[in-house]
């Protein structure tokens, strides 16, 4: 169910990449389009987003209970008013790192929350939804060193391992400069080991 939406979800940008720049593109549009595929492919599921404590998205389907959070990654640049010169406003780097670390501590603690209305704890499966920009001209690190497989598969932590359930990269000639860029789409499975 999740791998079709993700795969379906990167075929759906890469034909909105004809018409709109890769640069309007963030996590909030990557979550769009998942979200209608899923829904598509599965229209009994009860979605619903920015869920207990801010989780991106919360899926309840007849024997599971799912959290998605989504991270999104490029070389977006942020331009001078006359639009002739710019500088990146984000880019590969150990402080980007870091954010994601926190996204899947996130996802980790939640496993042991008690819910008020239930008094009992709850049992999630939990996923990161992964995109970004294989590599740009304009920076010398690329999102690859920080999100490869070998970086994210195994332990992630004492109490948490990372399963790389899908991959999909999708190469694109760009609305915006016609330069080919890969855009790799990851799913991601939590597992708490302790």
């Amino acid at each position: 169910m999740l791998e079709k939406s993700v795969r379906d979800t990167s075929l759906k940008i890469k034909e909105e990449l004809d018409t709109i720049p890769l640069s309007l593109f963030n996590e909030s549009i990557l979550r769009y389009f998942f979200c209608k595929k899923l829904l598509q492919n599965n229209p009994r599921l009860k979605c619903q987003i920015e869920w207990y404590e801010r989780i991106d998205l919360f899926i309840k389907s007849s024997n599971e209970n799912i959290l998605i959070e989504f991270k999104f990654y490029q070389y977006p640049k942020r331009y001078s008013i006359d639009c002739k010169s710019y500088t990146l406003k984000g880019y590969p780097s150990n402080k980007n790192f870091d954010e994601f670390r926190k996204c899947v501590e996130k996802l980790e603690k939640i496993e042991n929350r008690l819910f008020k209305h239930t008094g009992k704890k709850l049992k999630y499966k939990k996923y990161i939804i992964l995109a970004y920009v294989k590599s740009s001209k304009e920076h010398k690190e690329a999102y690859e060193s920080y999100y490869n497989n070998e970086n994210l598969s195994g332990q992630f932590n004492n109490k948490l391992k990372i399963q790389i359930i899908c991959e999909y990269p999708i190469i694109k000639n760009t609305c915006e400069d016609h330069n080919e860029k890969t855009l790799v789409f990851k799913l991601l499975q939590l597992e708490n080991t302790a």
